[in-house]
């Protein structure tokens, strides 16, 4: 088995920082950045309607 590839992600990622945290990380960001634009959005809009 060639362990070339893990020894380079280790490089990048902790060993415990696996493909699921990374892409858990991702869609943590991801669903801050639509509950945040959601807010900014939602703020705007009473703007307006005052």
């Amino acid at each position: 088995m060639d362990e070339r590839p893990l020894r380079s992600l280790g490089k990048s990622y902790p060993r415990e920082v696996g493909p699921d945290m990374v892409a858990g990380l991702t869609q943590f960001v991801e669903d801050i950045r639509r509950l945040s634009g959601d807010f900014i959005g939602i703020h705007l809009g009473d703007a307006e309607w005052r």
